[in-house]
């Protein structure tokens, strides 16, 4: 087939079609008077394509490159181009049809799964309704208060569910998790303060219910693993919180917390630390005991100032500080040695202390949405070379951007990568250049923060 043949009303509407043949036909000619009868949209693609190519030559490309090698330059950019299309076409049906697949299976081990059991809680509502727990059972008390906690249920709570599932937790030994979220709970039975949950590692997770309050039969758990209890509900902690000797891992993100007892800066195992999404204005003077603390999220709460205390925690590697009203960092920062992840975006930063630049272990900075923020930011160019800063969505001055943006592009530059805010951003469209991408390819992939 020969490219003089295309027409090019045909090229400019479906220009796959036309693109296809191109790259099974052996040799034909082509040449300048062909090409500007192409589309305006079809030849800027192929002038990108080749011109890229050119400037930075792909070495794992070569095997699908070299077999244009004996054409004319303009016909090498055009089958490339032909190439990419039908890469792309192949790649896109597949990865439909695998997501369509991968869907359909997931729902149906969902459905299957919840069929499962709603029949085992009916059974076990039937078993509740009959009392008919051998004298035997070593968990005959327990089951017993269960019964009679099942009996006081309140609207729109699901308390048969809860008692199944921590039925089951009690039979098997081995078990380690306790999961009685999305359950509408307002109370918990009196069962935690007792054997065997006060001998066995637990991790609890009470998510999504009605809990105003953390039940004091909680903190009697000695081997309490990680403690979950995400939701709306939480207005304060216990001070007996601090008893939780063993625990690794506490979440209280999304509640209504507006300040932490003493108690908890006594966990000295504690590695995770969420509290996002809160009222917190501040944090115990304490906080700094947490040695081992190694991720903290504070993120959407209400804090003006940096917490000195935050300094001290020497083990940091991620710490999340978004969406608050901060305006200034403490120069004790750069006492953070082992932070990885410092997330900063939305707030109302002016300044970037010096000590920033020290935290040589630093692979993200996160300054997006500090539209006060202030230059130079020059003090950012000593970060690691691994490093990824972003600054979009941020007003700075045109002189420190540019003053930025020159020693970012200069030939020896080894800092770290920048995101640079976009000035006059046009409005979002797919473009040709886009669409012949694989999409497993064209994600943008970072961190998540």
């Amino acid at each position: 087939m020969s490219l003089t043949s295309l027409p090019n009303a045909a090229t400019e509407s479906a220009p796959y079609q036309h693109l296809l043949p191109l790259h099974e036909a052996n040799a034909s000619g082509c040449d300048q008077e062909t090409l500007d009868g192409l589309s305006e949209k079809f030849r800027k693609q192929i002038f990108f394509d080749s011109s890229k190519r050119a400037r930075e030559p792909d070495e794992a490309d070569y095997e699908k490159r070299h077999v244009f090698d004996h054409l004319s330059e303009p016909q090498q950019a055009v089958k490339r181009v032909a190439f990419v299309a039908s890469s792309s076409l192949k790649t896109r049906a597949k990865d439909r049809e695998d997501v369509r697949e991968d869907r359909n299976r997931k729902e149906q081990d969902r459905k299957e799964q919840d069929r499962k059991e709603q029949d085992a809680v009916d059974s076990f509502s039937a078993l509740l309704r009959q009392m008919s727990f051998s004298l035997s059972d070593p968990n005959y008390r327990l089951l017993t208060i269960l019964k009679d906690w099942v009996g006081q249920t309140k609207s729109r709570e699901n308390r048969i569910k809860a008692a199944y599932r921590i039925r089951n937790f009690l039979k098997n030994v081995k078990e380690e998790y306790l999961v009685l979220s999305c359950l509408g709970l307002q109370s918990l039975p009196d069962l935690f303060d007792k054997e065997p949950f006060i001998s066995r590692p637990i991790h609890l997770t009470l998510s999504n219910n009605k809990l105003e309050s953390l039940p004091s039969g909680i903190c009697q758990l000695q081997y309490l693993k990680s403690l979950t209890l995400s939701g709306k509900g939480l207005k304060s902690l216990p001070n007996e919180i601090g008893q939780l000797r063993c625990l690794k891992s506490l979440t209280f993100s999304g509640n209504g917390l507006k300040s932490l007892p003493d108690g908890i800066c006594q966990l000295q195992l504690l590695n995770w630390l969420s509290l996002s999404n809160n009222k917190l204005e501040s944090l115990p003077n304490g906080i700094s005991r947490l040695q081992n603390l190694k991720s903290l999220i504070l993120s959407g709460n209400g804090f003006t100032s940096f917490p000195n205390e935050i300094c001290e925690l020497q083990s940091l590697e991620f710490l999340n500080l978004s969406d608050n009203r901060l305006e200034l960092l403490p120069d004790g920062i750069c006492w953070l040695q082992q932070l990885k992840v410092l997330q900063l975006a939305h707030n109302s930063l002016r300044l970037i202390p010096l000590g920033i630049s020290q935290l040589r272990k630093l692979t993200f900075l996160g300054l997006s949405d500090n539209f006060t923020l202030e230059g130079p930011l020059n003090i950012l160019l000593p970060l690691p070379r691994d490093c990824t800063v972003d600054i979009r969505c941020t007003n700075l001055s045109k002189d420190a951007l540019s003053d930025l943006q020159g020693a970012y592009n200069r030939q020896d530059y080894q800092g770290p990568r920048i995101f640079f805010p976009v000035t006059n951003p046009p409005p979002p469209k797919k473009t040709f250049r886009r669409s012949l991408q694989s999409p497993r390819l064209s994600r943008i992939r970072g961190p998540f923060l």
